[in-house]
C-alpha cells in the first residue's frame, strides 16, 4: 500500500512538472527568440541573450530527467544509461569535444533499480560532463559502464575520461559541482574516485553496488 501511494505521488509530480515547469521554459524560450531579433548582434545585450538561452536550454534538459525519472513506469539501468547517453550526445552536439560511450552488458536490461538510485546517478554523469564541457579544454570525452564481480557483489563501474588540460587536486573550488557529486555518490552508497593532473587530462572512476530490481 505504501509503495502504491508513493508511486501516486510521484504520477502527479511528474504531471505537474510538466504541464507547469514545461509550459514556462517553453514560453521563456519563445520570448528570448523574439528578443534576440531585437537586439544588434555581436553586442553586450546579444551576449547576455546568448547566456540566458544557454540557462533556459539546460533547465529544460534538467527538467525532463526529473519528469522522467519520476515517472511511474519501471525503468531498467539500460534506459537510465540511456538517458545519460542521450545527454551527453545533446550537450556536445553543439561543441568541438567528440563524446562516445560504452556499455559492457545487455544485463542491465533486466534490472529495474530505485528510483534514488538511477536519479543521483544521471546527476553525477551529467555533473562530470558539464565540467568537461566547461573546464577541460579537450578533444574528446569517453564514458565507459562495466558490471563487475568484486567479493561476491555485482558493482556498477562507471568511468569518465577526456584527453583535457586536466588540474590541480589542491586547487579545486567548490563551485565546479565536484562536492555535489561526492555527495550523491555517498547517498547510493557509492565510491567516487578522481584522478588527475595539469597535463593529462581526468579520469573519473564511480563504483556502487547494482541494487536488486523494485517490485
Amino acid at each position: 500500500v505504501r509503495r502504491q501511494e508513493q508511486i501516486k505521488i510521484q504520477q502527479r509530480t511528474s504531471e505537474d512538472l510538466h504541464d507547469d515547469l514545461g509550459n514556462k521554459i517553453t514560453r521563456l524560450s519563445l520570448l528570448t527568440d523574439i528578443l534576440e531579433t531585437k537586439v544588434s548582434p555581436n553586442t553586450e545585450q546579444q551576449k547576455l541573450i546568448t547566456q540566458i538561452k544557454e540557462n533556459i536550454q539546460g533547465l529544460y534538459l534538467g527538467t525532463k530527467d526529473i519528469i522522467w525519472a519520476l515517472a511511474p513506469a519501471k525503468h531498467t539501468l539500460r534506459d537510465t544509461l540511456d538517458r545519460i547517453q542521450n545527454f551527453g550526445m545533446e550537450l556536445f552536439q553543439e561543441s568541438e569535444i567528440k563524446f562516445k560511450m560504452n556499455v559492457s552488458d545487455d544485463a542491465y536490461v533486466f534490472i529495474k533499480p530505485p528510483f534514488e538510485f538511477s536519479r543521483n546517478l544521471i546527476m553525477i554523469c551529467k555533473e562530470a560532463l558539464h565540467n568537461v564541457l566547461k573546464h577541460a579544454n579537450a578533444h574528446q570525452v569517453s564514458l565507459k559502464f562495466e558490471k563487475i564481480q568484486e567479493q561476491r557483489q555485482e558493482n556498477l563501474v562507471v568511468e569518465i575520461m577526456d584527453d583535457g588540460t586536466g588540474f590541480s587536486m589542491d586547487q579545486i573550488r567548490r563551485g565546479n559541482g565536484l562536492e555535489n557529486m561526492q555527495k550523491r555518490a555517498d547517498r547510493i552508497g557509492g565510491k567516487l574516485e578522481i584522478n588527475t593532473n595539469d597535463k593529462k587530462g581526468t579520469i573519473i572512476r564511480f563504483t556502487v553496488k547494482i541494487p536488486q530490481s523494485e517490485g
